[in-house]
């Protein structure tokens, strides 16, 4: 992991719409299953493990392990100024949060991590 987060590549992570639904979801959940990201992006998994390595490599998040399945959240280190972006680009789109969160309700008690 990078020490330091280049703000070309943080802005690089946020251009891309799968990338920038990811890193929202993280701001508004903390933590999610790559399983719980496939469902509320409605992306396969293969290109939401690719997308979370890339953030990964690049220092935005961070992962841990239980069991079989891979959980995501925020880096601890994101400077502040990515913390600023990420906090505008969250408020700018509240149709996303409202598209998510209601996603999120309707998944909520079902087993996706299989």
């Amino acid at each position: 992991m990078k020490d330091i987060i280049d703000p070309i590549e943080w802005h690089r992570c946020l251009a891309d719409e799968t990338r920038f639904q990811l890193l929202l979801l993280l701001y508004w959940s903390k933590e999610l299953c790559v399983c719980d990201f496939t469902e509320l992006v409605e992306q396969v998994q293969p290109k939401v493990s690719r997308h979370l390595a890339l953030l990964r490599e690049r220092g935005v998040v961070n992962d841990r392990r239980q069991g079989r399945w891979v959980y995501y959240r925020l880096a601890d280190e994101l400077p502040a100024w990515a913390w600023g972006v990420l906090v505008a680009s969250a408020q700018a789109r509240p149709d996303l949060e409202r598209r998510l969160i209601e996603r999120e309700n309707t998944l909520t008690g079902t087993i996706r991590c299989i």
